[in-house]
């Protein structure tokens, strides 16, 4: 972070340090309701197993690593927002590939991109 004596690093998705800070508090308070869903989606691909097979539990399993690299990263990196967006957007790209995967506009898995 920034100094009295330095200027607050900007970015495009930071304008300043208490943007920056905010983020960061965000991301804290967050992380346990973001391990509850993940926890409540594994369940609900768990469950319809037998229907749509046990394929979707790799997506699942890559963005939960994505985040939990995000999280072990964000604390200690210069751009944090960059860390976080990343996660955001490699979960975006994991389950648009999986509807694509699975049969595009007819994919049980298209309602995914709405969670």
């Amino acid at each position: 972070m920034a100094t009295a004596m330095e200027p607050a690093q900007q970015s495009w998705l930071c304008r300043d340090d208490g943007g920056r800070d905010r983020l960061l508090d965000m991301e804290r308070r967050i992380r346990p309701q973001r391990a509850a869903t993940f926890g409540v989606l594994a369940l609900a691909l768990v469950t319809s197993g037998p229907w749509l097979g046990w394929w979707p539990l790799a997506p699942m399993a890559l963005a939960i690593a994505c985040f939990a690299a995000a999280s072990r990263a964000v604390d200690r990196a210069d751009r944090p927002e960059y860390v976080a967006a990343a996660a955001w957007v490699a979960a975006q790209v994991t389950i648009a590939l999986s509807v694509a995967l699975s049969g595009g506009v007819e994919s049980p898995a298209l309602g995914w991109l709405a969670i």
